[in-house]
């Protein structure tokens, strides 16, 4: 059945995670005992990370809302955003923080293209558009536009090209499109 298949396809999904968090865990851990924002920002990261688990359970069973299930997945990729951000290589390494500011960058541009998806899948399985989900939508594509011209004043000129050869393939240029024209007219 189509339920079966989704829940297979999903689960490989929890595989990769799981590893990742994992990993995250372990490259992480030794570092814990870092400046007071490190350790902030670790704890939280690490929290949302711990809670994937009963966050998977209550979006199988129904129990809670997709805006709950897309709300609580933002804000744990949010926190993991926010603990790469941390100028953890130092003063003495500033290239490698600005390298690691790069990532974290296009790494947002990315998350808030997948909330905007999310909201779009919602709203497309609902058949309508709940009565906040337009504002919504408009604040994210504006939140994207905003990271994009973040990303592109820190980036190199290599980095540069390389996102606009992306951008350039014809699926993008599609999808776009569709984004906003549903976001303009509802």
């Amino acid at each position: 059945t189509s339920a079966s298949q989704a829940t297979a396809d999903i689960r490989q999904y929890y595989v990769a995670v799981d590893r990742s968090a994992a990993d995250f865990r372990e490259a992480a851990d030794p570092l814990s005992g870092g400046d007071a924002a490190w350790r902030v920002a670790f704890n939280r990261a690490r929290d949302a990370v711990d809670d994937l688990p009963t966050l998977r359970g209550a979006a199988a069973s129904g129990a809670v809302s997709a805006d709950t299930v897309v709300g609580n997945y933002t804000r744990t990729i949010d926190a993991l955003l926010t603990l790469l951000a941390q100028p953890s290589p130092g003063v003495e390494r500033p290239e490698l923080t600005e390298m690691v500011l790069r990532y974290v960058e296009i790494a947002r541009i990315k998350e808030i293209g997948s909330r905007l998806r999310a909201r779009l899948f919602a709203a497309a399985s609902a058949g309508e558009y709940g009565p906040t989900d337009q504002v919504e939508l408009t604040d994210l594509r504006a939140q994207q536009l905003t990271a994009l011209a973040d990303f592109r004043v820190a980036a190199t000129n290599a980095q540069i090209l390389r996102y606009e050869r992306a951008t350039a393939d014809p699926k993008f240029g599609a999808a776009v499109a569709m984004e906003q024209t549903t976001i303009a007219t509802g």
